[in-house]
């Protein structure tokens, strides 16, 4: 019998996916999968040793769950876990292998995770004796995007440190494991102070209920990428305006929703970090999820300028960011007509991926090649700005919104974002990118 480090109640997070997966058994929600390739110096014994590194250094990475016959689900997090990745060499395919990839990446996805087991896989194609694919098949309840990028920087610098490219390797191991930051979080849970906020918020919270569509969804993406040119101005307007990217972004998907509706009063979910500045120094480096997706109301007239509604946005993200420690099966029940917002879900990716992750001109180097997520929402628009990605991404349900309609958002941000550029020196109001957007 395998030691165990601790056992914990779930988070408020990680009750909502496991409630969500339960309720949709036949469902893939929640699942998700991120390709890798590693070109340069290849060693696949190094590739495992520095898996199995990163899964020593993350205690949440030996987590499994468990719920049967408890009153309660638990979180187990295990002493010591050894890594089991899948290695399939298909070096003999040369001309076959991007099929044989694309294969083999359905084949990982179908297969899905048991979370009661092992909510994260890793497989690894050999393309070649300087090419390999790391597939990383896992179930978001696990940990979040900032968690991945934690991972991946860990992954890649232990590699490059076995393989000599690397003279001194510096562990930056964080001083608080995921275990004990569960407990010290179930804690502010237990506030009715959250509760009270959250009856006031959204006791005029009104319309239609959202028709929920259980089993499985056709989910499909849209990118559209932002020019760098316009990119560089806006961010210039929002270091001009004392805003960052992400209130900016949250306004004009506002503005997007009201050209759509008519109106000047928008809920919408947003996606907080969930990693307190207060306490960065030790979650920093930590892995696990930590996020919470929040509603967000903003409202605004045809005076309104943006000046005013950037200082309303982070006044009321400030108060939502005091209350967040709240599920999402609670906010439904303080309101359920939230049901419609929270099926759109904003995220801006702005997570720590280190510079050494993006050069490319190493001895080895690694680079994200695919990427997907299957979320219970129906739509998530998402927005990122790293080194060479700069692009708004829409993941949909494609019965619920078509190609075109989707297309259409889209360039409705980059038309926003072109109106900001062109117009960066002047006063603007919300009424002006209304009416640039329509």
């Amino acid at each position: 019998m395998q030691a165990i480090q601790s056992i914990s109640r779930l988070l408020p997070i990680q009750k909502s996916i496991l409630y969500t997966m339960l309720r949709n058994k036949d469902s893939d929600f929640y699942l998700e999968q991120c390709c890798y390739r590693l070109k340069g110096k290849i060693d696949i014994e190094k590739v495992e040793h520095a898996w199995q590194y990163v899964v020593n250094k993350h205690d949440a990475l030996r987590g499994y769950f468990v719920w049967h016959k408890l009153r309660e689900p638990v979180f187990v997090i295990l002493k010591e876990k050894k890594i089991k990745c899948i290695i399939c060499d298909i070096r003999q395919s040369e001309d076959m292998q991007e099929d044989k990839c694309r294969h083999e990446r359905i084949q990982e996805w179908n297969k899905g995770v048991d979370i009661t087991v092992d909510p994260m896989r890793i497989t690894i194609l050999i393309l070649s004796d300087t090419e390999c694919e790391m597939i990383i098949t896992l179930n978001h309840i696990l940990f979040d995007g900032w968690s991945n990028a934690i991972i991946m920087n860990d992954f890649y610098r232990y590699y490059l440190y076995l393989m000599g490219e690397a003279i001194i390797f510096h562990d930056k191991t964080t001083s608080v494991n995921y275990s004990n930051y569960i407990k010290h979080e179930l804690k502010r849970t237990d506030n009715p102070q959250c509760i009270d906020f959250w009856k006031r918020y959204l006791s005029d919270l009104s319309g239609k209920d959202y028709p929920s569509i259980y089993g499985k969804k056709q989910m499909e993406e849209e990118k559209l990428k932002i020019p760098e040119e316009v990119l560089n101005k806006v961010n210039k307007y929002c270091k001009l305006h004392s805003v960052s990217f992400a209130n900016l972004f949250y306004l004009l998907w506002a503005f997007i929703e009201s050209t759509e509706g008519g109106c000047k009063d928008v809920w919408e979910a947003v996606t907080l970090s969930g990693r307190d500045m207060n306490d960065m120094d030790c979650l920093n480096g930590l892995v696990g999820v930590f996020i919470k997706t929040m509603p967000l109301r903003i409202r605004w007239d045809s005076q309104s300028s943006m000046e005013s509604l950037f200082i309303k946005i982070k006044k009321e993200l400030w108060e939502i960011d005091k209350h967040k420690y709240i599920s999402g099966l609670e906010l439904f029940n303080l309101n359920p007509k939230l049901n419609a917002a929270m099926n759109k879900i904003l995220v801006v990716q702005n997570y720590p991926v280190d510079s050494i992750l993006v050069y490319k001109e190493r001895v080895v180097s690694i680079e994200l090649v695919s990427s997907f997520y299957k979320p219970d929402a129906d739509l998530i628009v998402s927005n990122s700005t790293f080194r060479d990605s700069n692009y708004i991404k829409l993941l949909y349900n494609n019965k619920i919104y078509t190609a075109n309609h989707i297309n259409k958002i889209g360039n409705k941000f980059l038309q926003a974002f072109q109106y900001l550029a062109d117009n960066s020196d002047k006063q603007i109001t919300a009424e002006m990118i209304c009416n640039c957007i329509k």
